[in-house]
């Protein structure tokens, strides 16, 4: 938006009037702390107000005040701040052009490129993509910092892959890559590169033309890379760039003239234009999609006005050259961007050749094809892609392919909704059809997307949706929905993967049937005769005596002439029909915990759960829910999980004394969930653990060591998820669980998942492990001090370890990596008793010293943190127990022996140590001769005479001299060892 420039006074009336003064005040104080008291302040303001009432132009003015911030704590707060502000606030290009410097800056700097990366996406969704990554660019090519070139390349990449490229001007963008295409820095090379690959998506063969016409360099490098990307499609956007409102109408920059509201291209539709896109010769169409790319491209927002267009875009589809015909997807995908729910007007011409494509034999078709077809679902609704008399009947004659596609799309885009479509049940009557297709690649389909109709609409209103149908059509599709209600139990878990599209042989084998029916027998089959199901069927003689712990309840009253089916308890939305779910039984649950303890049943640890443990966990829950309930949990289909769920999620509240009684076994069930492999049952269970979460919060509740186990290392196994709604459902529940489990207790269950191979669980681990130190610290009361060294000597030789595996890594992931553990380990040096942390880095130091296998570079890393420690000792020296330090430095000494410390090479280690002792010296001076307590043979420690000398008489009178050299020569060897290529890696610790 465009907003006038605010003066100094006016900022200031603004801000004090919603900000106390001392908060005003403190935000340019010289003490650190004050600073991130009166930000926080600010952020806690601005949450609390509505969108229309922040004054985010002040606010942002305020900020920028003390330009040249040294404290990482304060600075990464300001960052956090600016996201707030653009995400919550009118925040214009005003504001933007006030902070863009500064966070440019940031992106390059170790510690806070992160959140400096995140705050110019916050930006980029407030002020538009285009406009920010130019401005970005501009400052980031004036500063002579190559750290911030490539991050800034990398950070436009991903951008752009998350917004699309609309808008984006690919000439100018193009003609700035020259200067890093022509840098020195090996890694500003290769983001270059990276990002005109990424263009690449988006502009095909075109962007090769104005490669060749700016003259960049490394032209083989940038070939090879696009050739990598040759066929490939871009993802559909996931963020947006602002889109245009009644206040704001215009944004307008000095480079970017375009008005932002929807623009008729119509009279750019020329008849010349069309006849290229017509033309049989490739090369004269492809020039013509190359010129409706340009149009879209410039004109970012246009009006459902296409003229012929879309006529002859179809053209282009039925194209042989399969080049062609993905460079036609991708301009249809900047179509749907670029018109939005008026791209609903060409579903005709457009939209279904699209679905068409997907029975193409090349994987890249078939992807190009469905990444079109997303993007014009994200625009439109579910309905526009069924509804219609005349495409029906186009389905129906002509393209039995594109009907089938069509069906089976929506059986695999519907799992993936977190909700129903609010227009879903008036695609009904189109599936129904489908089912009766006379063409068997369609029933098939059908059948797939069936069972996701039912989740969502429920039996009953299934049922009533028959009521338009003709008699005969009727009582066929009653049957189908009976037997599929009563038969639910094809498709498991693992064989949800069948609903992702793969290459295919043949159409029929494409996509399997849920159902599993026999194909003689099952009333799947549409060939057989339609007959009216009696009231008691043959398969329900062959099963005997109803048994009420089946897995399927037998349908009643079944008889279809008359139009009175009856849903399936299991399945049937009345979930109040099943009354309590829960038996509280008497020590039940202590009982589970010692039959645990004491092995007399199979122990619930595993790397991935066996029939044994499922058949256990159902007798246990055998005595503990509702037979009828139990079946849905131990259903073999998925969509009876996630009735389970919502049957839990319903009675959390009405029974709080039977969920709590059953907490463990509950927590049991989810782990096995935690293991399914369809998105859907994962994010619903995780939402049910969140209101489990809520309830034990409520109740004060505190989870059990037992509860804990059976659940958290299978929680923490999902932080090396790649899928990001997962993800961050699985961070925002570890969270919350430290509100019912001691935070130290799942601090260690984040330390056992950092032994990961998974480097994303490693990295989310250390995260995770660094908020639990910020907000919890690691002291807690009812910990003794020694369990205590324990616990920060795990910690910390876990870090390290973890480091020394990347250390020599090159990757930017290997990198990322070393950073979250820099950023852990000073979270651990700084919020910790300082006691405890000296005495586990000399009992850390001694181990490694002593050991015959151990590294160097190892014993190097601890020694760089006991001298972050022992430069902390003049702010912490009145509170550490030197008692207990000292005790630690002589069993240290004392566990080398002479000829090991003349055969030891690296000294850093132990002149670490002397820096040490030197240091208590110099702030206690003589008194340091009363901390040495607990050291039983003071005669014969050499860490003892080693203080006397230092504080000796004589030792003071040479304080000038070099007599005092121990420390001078220390401190010597410190300057001229701290550019060790280990210490470097703990940098940004010191």
């Amino acid at each position: 938006m465009f907003e006038p420039e605010l003066s100094a006074e006016e900022c200031w009336r603004k801000v004090a009037a919603i900000l106390p003064e001392t908060c005003i005040k403190h935000l340019t104080s010289n003490d650190w702390k004050k600073r991130i008291s009166s930000i926080d302040t600010l952020q806690k303001t601005v949450r609390e107000m509505e969108k229309s009432e922040i004054p985010c132009q002040a606010l942002v003015r305020l900020l920028s005040q003390r330009h040249e911030e040294t404290k990482l704590q304060v600075m990464q707060k300001k960052l956090h701040t600016i996201t707030l502000l653009a995400q919550k606030a009118h925040f214009s290009r005003t504001s933007a052009q006030i902070v863009l410097e500064t966070v440019v800056e940031m992106v390059g700097d170790v510690l806070c490129s992160n959140n400096a990366q995140g705050a110019l996406t916050a930006i980029a969704e407030a002020c538009s993509l285009p406009w920010t990554a130019k401005t970005a660019m501009l400052l980031a090519f004036s500063q002579h910092n190559s750290r911030i070139h490539f991050k800034i390349l990398n950070w436009l990449s991903n951008a752009i892959l998350e917004f699309g490229f609309a808008g984006m001007e690919a000439k100018a963008l193009v003609n700035n890559l020259k200067i890093a295409l022509a840098a020195v820095h090996s890694g500003v090379q290769r983001s270059a590169i990276t990002l005109l690959g990424v263009i690449y998506l988006y502009m095909g063969d075109s962007l090769r033309a104005l490669i060749e016409s700016e003259e960049l360099p490394l032209i083989p490098q940038i070939d090879a890379e696009l050739e990598k990307l040759h066929g490939q499609v871009p993802p559909i956007p996931s963020r947006a760039n602002p889109k245009p409102c009644l206040d704001y109408r215009t944004q307008e920059d000095s480079g970017d003239h375009r008005r932002s509201e929807a623009i008729d291209i119509g009279d750019r539709i020329t008849p010349e234009l069309v006849s290229k896109l017509q033309e049989r010769n490739w090369t004269i169409q492809r020039a013509g999609l190359e010129e409706v790319a340009g149009i879209l491209q410039d004109a970012r927002f246009i009006q459902p006005n296409l003229g012929e267009l879309p006529r002859a875009l179809r053209a282009c589809l039925y194209n042989k050259n399969p080049t062609l015909v993905q460079m036609a997807l991708r301009v249809l995908q900047q179509l749907s961007t670029a018109m939005g729910s008026n791209i609903k007007l060409h579903m005709k011409d457009l939209g279904f050749p699209l679905i068409a494509l997907f029975r193409e034999s090349k994987s890249s078709m078939r992807a190009a094809a469905l990444a079109a077809v997303n993007a014009w679902a994200a625009q439109i609704s579910i309905t526009e892609w069924v509804d219609g008399q005349d495409i029906s009947e186009d389905l129906e004659e002509e393209m039995p392919l594109q009907k089938q596609e069509l069906v089976q799309w929506l059986a695999e885009r519907l799992p993936t909704l977190k909700s129903a479509p609010s227009d879903l049940l008036r695609c009904v009557p189109h599936l129904y059809f489908s089912l009766q297709d006379s063409n068997r690649d369609v029933q098939t389909a059908s059948q797939a997307a069936l069972p996701f109709f039912m989740m969502y609409l429920g039996f009953e209103k299934m049922i009533e949706a028959t009521s338009e149908l003709k008699a005969a059509a009727k009582d066929r599709v009653l049957a189908i929905l009976e037997n599929a209600n009563d038969n639910l139990s094809g498709q498991s878990t693992a064989s949800a993967k069948s609903l992702s599209r793969c290459p295919r042989v043949t159409t029929t084998s494409a996509f399997p049937s849920v159902l599993t029916s026999p194909p003689a027998a099952t009333a799947w089959s549409l060939q057989a005769p339609a007959k009216k199901p009696e009231p008691k069927t043959s398969r329900e003689e062959k099963r005997g005596p109803k048994d009420p712990k089946s897995e399927e309840a037998v349908l009643k009253g079944t008889g279809a002439a008359k139009g009175k089916v009856q849903t399936n308890s299991t399945l049937k939305d009345g979930v109040s029909k099943l009354g309590p779910i829960f038996i509280i039984v008497p020590e039940g649950k202590e009982q589970r915990m010692r039959d645990e303890k004491n092995s007399k049943v199979l122990q619930w640890n595993f790397t991935a759960p066996s029939d044994k443990h499922v058949k256990q966990l159902k007798a246990q829950m055998s005595s503990c829910v509702s037979s009828s309930f139990q079946v849905e949990l131990f259903h073999s289909s998925f969509p009876h999980h996630i009735k389970a769920l919502a049957i839990m999620a319903r009675h959390l509240e009405t029974e709080k004394a039977g969920v709590i009684s059953c907490l463990d076994l509950i927590l049991k069930w989810l782990t096995l969930r935690f293991f399914d492999t369809n998105t859907w049952v994962l994010i619903k269970s995780l939402d049910y653990l969140n209101l489990l979460l809520t309830l034990l919060i409520q109740e004060k509740y505190q989870l059990t060591d037992n509860e804990a186990f059976s659940f958290l290392p299978y929680l923490v196994l999902k932080m090396g998820e790649p899928r990001q709604s997962v993800l961050k459902l699985v961070r925002a529940i570890l969270k919350r669980i430290c509100l019912v489990y001691p935070p130290k207790k799942v601090f260690g269950f984040l330390m056992e998942g950092i032994k990961s191979t998974n480097i994303k669980q490693q990295e989310g681990c250390l995260v995770e492990m660094g908020y639990l130190l910020e907000t919890y610290g690691l002291d807690e009361k009812k910990l003794a001090q020694e369990a205590s060294v324990e616990v920060l000597k795990d910690v910390m030789n876990n870090l390290f370890t973890l480091m020394l595996d990347f250390l020599d890594g090159d990757l930017e992931e290997d990198q990322k990596l070393i950073q979250s553990i820099n950023v852990l380990m000073k979270r651990v040096l700084e919020k910790s008793d300082q006691t405890r942390v000296f005495c586990a880095l000399l009992k850390l130091l001694r181990g490694s010293l002593t050991a015959e296998d151990s590294s160097e570079k190892f014993s190097d890393l601890i020694a760089k943190c006991l001298w972050k420690t022992t430069w902390l000792l003049p702010d912490t020296i009145s509170t550490i127990n030197l008692d207990e330090i000292l005790l630690d430095a002589h069993m240290l000494v004392k566990a080398l022996s002479k000829e090991k410390l003349r055969q030891r090479t690296n000294r850093l280690p132990l002149w670490t140590l002397k820096t040490l002792l030197h240091n208590l010296c110099k702030l206690k001076g003589v008194r340091i001769l009363d901390h040495l307590t607990l050291i039983e043979d003071t005669a014969d420690s050499e860490v003892e005479a080693y203080l006397r000398k230092t504080v000796s008489p004589t030792a003071k009178q040479r304080a000038n001299g070099p007599a005092v050299g121990a420390g001078e020569e220390v401190l010597q060897a410190d300057r001229k060892l701290a550019k060790d290529k280990v210490g470097d890696a703990l940098e940004s610790i010191f």
